[in-house]
């Protein structure tokens, strides 16, 4: 590699038992690999941007630190990054293929987080997800849903009061909207794989599938980022939360769609559907799902706010009250069937929230518009150990 660049990466501090460290994952969840780089060696990596030879890195890093950068220093961390898989490289571009061959030859999405978000075994998982529910009556069944994706060990009790409205649903087709994390480019992203869980498969309606994608004609690639459905979890726990509630014996048919960014309609202040390609992919979903019994799912979380999010001070109780507030706003356009207002109320701020949901919860709202409904949970999450960062979520039932 003449000319080294790291691939897109998160990036946060964590504190260790050898003292502050920089992490670097994939969120694309193509290695699960995480660098912890001491603070020195975060200058250097923070040089390979993929215009510099190893001559002009150690230049460089002379010119800004006033320091010699050692030849093997460099090369032993370049070559603990490429291993990594942390380098966009031949070794990184040759692991991808891989991935690539061995999803497409896989008759389902595997359950990716099974065993490490929530347990992987049924006799486990069924009391742990049944603990996130409150004993309650029978509610109504929901046209729609805006559930969290965070983690459920953090996210319990939101998922629960969320998904009891959904025990007694006769939908015949759940359409779930879930964030992609990783894709930004793509507005929709399709997958004709079933989402595979412990307690049983929920199947891809591979025909409503189909349709869409000779629908859209041409006007988006609804599968050029298919590989993000992998590891995504934003639609795998509600596919699990989908077959606790209804059941292992029920048939279970899903449209899994991944979302891409719409940041640029909260900056620009025009609407998504102005973009022809939203407008008719949501027009033809529409059309095609008439008549029939359909639930849409929006797996959103909302705020990521403090220092483990690029803020500069973590949060004080007087700044979780105004996030409580600004929420508060958003979550009654929601509970309003009100997606142009949703909008508004992240433009509101221009997105300082970071809202990582907006383009699962537009969606949902733009096609039960008018419905109306109720914030049944809503919480702060800690995002770091010392409190200062949080993730809020939310759960809203429309009927």
């Amino acid at each position: 590699m003449d000319k080294p660049r790291l691939r897109p990466l998160e990036v946060f501090p964590l504190e260790t038992e050898n003292g502050r460290m920089i992490a670097l994952r994939d969120p694309s969840g193509l290695t699960d690999a995480i660098a912890l780089l001491p603070p020195p060696l975060v200058a250097i990596v923070q040089l390979f941007d993929g215009r510099r030879d190893r001559r002009e890195i150690a230049a460089e890093f002379f010119r800004r630190h006033q320091q010699l950068l050692p030849p093997d220093l460099l090369d032993d961390l370049l070559a603990q990054l490429d291993e990594g898989l942390f380098l966009d490289s031949d070794t990184f571009h040759a692991h991808v293929q891989a991935v690539k061959q061995a999803f497409a030859a896989a008759p389902v999405r595997a359950a990716a987080h099974a065993g490490k978000s929530y347990p992987g075994n049924p006799t486990e998982l069924r009391p742990f997800l049944s603990n996130c529910f409150e004993p309650g009556d029978p509610v109504p069944p929901a046209r729609a849903l805006i559930a969290p994706h965070i983690d459920l060990h953090r996210g319990g009790a939101a998922y629960g009061a969320t998904y009891r409205a959904l025990a007694a649903s006769d939908a015949e087709l759940f359409v779930i909207f879930g964030t992609d994390h990783v894709g930004a480019d793509h507005p929709f992203t399709l997958t004709r794989k079933h989402y595979a869980t412990p307690l049983g498969d929920v199947t891809t309606d591979t025909d409503l599938v189909d349709q869409l994608a000779s629908r859209v004609d041409g006007s988006l690639d609804l599968f050029a980022d298919e590989l993000h459905h992998r590891t995504e979890h934003s639609i795998e726990f509600q596919a699990l939360l989908l077959r606790h509630v209804l059941g292992s014996e029920r048939p279970i048919h899903v449209l899994p769609v991944l979302c891409g960014s719409l940041h640029r309609y909260i900056e620009h202040r025009d609407d998504p559907t102005t973009h022809a390609g939203i407008a008719r992919f949501l027009d033809a979903l529409a059309e095609l799902t008439c008549g029939r019994k359909v639930c849409i799912i929006a797996g959103a979380d909302l705020a990521h706010v403090g220092p483990r999010f690029g803020d500069a001070r973590p949060l004080r109780e007087s700044d979780r009250d105004r996030l409580a507030r600004l929420d508060a706003a958003t979550l009654e356009a929601c509970s309003k069937g009100d997606a142009r207002g949703f909008l508004d109320t992240v433009r509101a701020d221009r997105d300082a929230r970071r809202i990582c949901g907006i383009a699962p919860i537009y969606h949902t709202l733009h096609l039960v518009a008018g419905a109306r409904g109720d914030v049944v949970a809503y919480d702060q999450c800690p995002a770091d150990e010392d409190g200062g960062s949080l993730v809020s979520i939310a759960g809203v039932v429309l009927r």
